[in-house]
């Protein structure tokens, strides 16, 4: 008999975890397990879970997302589907689903795709004085577990790392069916394309990635830029683009698959202040791009400076500027840096080896509970 798995994320909007659950689901072994996605948001990947036939139920509160009522429709919609297992996403479904699932008295799997000191104050201490409900914490990177040692206290053996994984192939796959016609953008093959991807939100710092192409631009004539994403900071990257006088070398796409772009861009930019492992840039890698990423710390868990990718401070516009004029200049590191790019993820971060991972995990976990209850 197959084992009921329920997974719960905050939104199905457009987002790396989301698109990664969507990806996860499309590769799991439905021959041993049953899966159902509870979420919170609607969002365009809900049509993506459809197409993959996965039992889908919206839980809403009454007067506010979540009030009482909502407590009790996610209580009532998990008891119906008696799981064997519960595996939440996101800050939201984490909380929720450890709630629920210690009342319930089934298995809680907890993904932390965030570094914890991001949620703010309220935030981190709910989730630091709740993590005890939870049968079992991953983090998706090695700076993320960092981050739940350092600001709640988990004993780093109390943490499992499943770094995030990706179907490189079939990414690309995808990116050069729906390719876009640069033509279409306003775009020539002269122009050298730095593209980024995600949710435009106060975290990705996207305004420094515009700060940093606006002396780029100074200097390169053909340089473009293509940002692709929504999000609530989408009017004050245009006012700041306008400011810079850049306007008509930034290009924004709102609210569009991304995978159709990516074979428009020469390079790939990161601006995020913190990261898990963003699955933009995986998929940026799966199509070979020299990838430029900004970041906290020297060392960074998918990018190895120099090798598959260059690696700028987080915050530094100059250095961001610098390290875009390098992968322009230097067109021959730049194709090695793509190729190495795209080895990465084809072999050591794989969907496949990820999916194992979880697996792994859930065995264990439903051993234990099928032999408690």
């Amino acid at each position: 008999m197959k084992k009921q798995l329920v997974h719960i994320i905050t939104s199905l909007k457009m987002g790396g975890a989301e698109s990664l659950l969507c990806d996860f689901l499309a590769f799991a072994d439905h021959d041993t397990y049953e899966f159902a996605v509870i979420y919170f948001h609607e969002g365009p990947n809900v049509d993506r879970l459809r197409a993959l036939n996965i039992p889908l139920f919206h839980i809403k509160g009454a007067f506010c997302v979540y009030d009482p009522i909502f407590f009790w429709r996610l209580y009532r919609c998990i008891k119906s589907l008696r799981p064997s297992l519960v595996h939440t996403w996101l800050w939201s479904a984490n909380i929720a689903g450890r709630i629920i699932g210690t009342l319930l008295g089934v298995p809680v799997i907890n993904s932390f795709h965030n570094n914890v000191d991001q949620d703010g104050t309220f935030r981190g201490l709910l989730d630091c004085y709740s993590q005890w409900m939870a049968t079992e914490l991953v983090a998706v990177s090695d700076g993320v577990a960092a981050s739940l040692v350092e600001h709640h206290n988990v004993a780093p053996a109390a943490i499992t790392t499943i770094k995030n994984g990706i179907a490189a192939d079939a990414i690309k796959e995808r990116g050069q069916h729906s390719a876009k016609n640069r033509a279409s953008l306003g775009l020539s093959e002269m122009h050298f394309v730095i593209g980024s991807v995600g949710r435009f939100v106060a975290l990705k710092n996207y305004g420094l990635l515009i700060e940093a192409f606006a002396l780029l631009a100074q200097e390169v004539d053909d340089a473009r830029l293509i940002l692709v994403g929504s999000g609530p900071e989408e009017q004050h990257l245009r006012d700041l683009a306008v400011s810079l006088g850049i306007t008509d070398t930034v290009i924004f796409v709102i609210g569009q698959q991304s995978y159709g772009y990516y074979p428009l861009f020469d390079c790939f930019a990161l601006s995020s202040y913190k990261e898990g492992i963003s699955m933009a840039l995986l998929e940026a890698m799966s199509f070979g791009l020299p990838c430029v990423s900004t970041h906290e710390k020297t060392t960074h868990d998918v990018i190895k400076q120099g090798v598959n990718g260059l690696l700028v401070p987080s915050g530094n516009k100059i250095a961001l500027k610098e390290a875009l004029k390098t992968v322009i200049n230097e067109r021959e590191n730049a194709v090695l840096w793509g190729e190495n790019a795209y080895k990465t993820v084809k072999i050591d971060l794989s969907l496949e080896t990820m999916k194992k991972e979880y697996e792994n995990i859930y065995l264990k976990n439903i051993k234990y509970y099928d032999k408690n209850y």
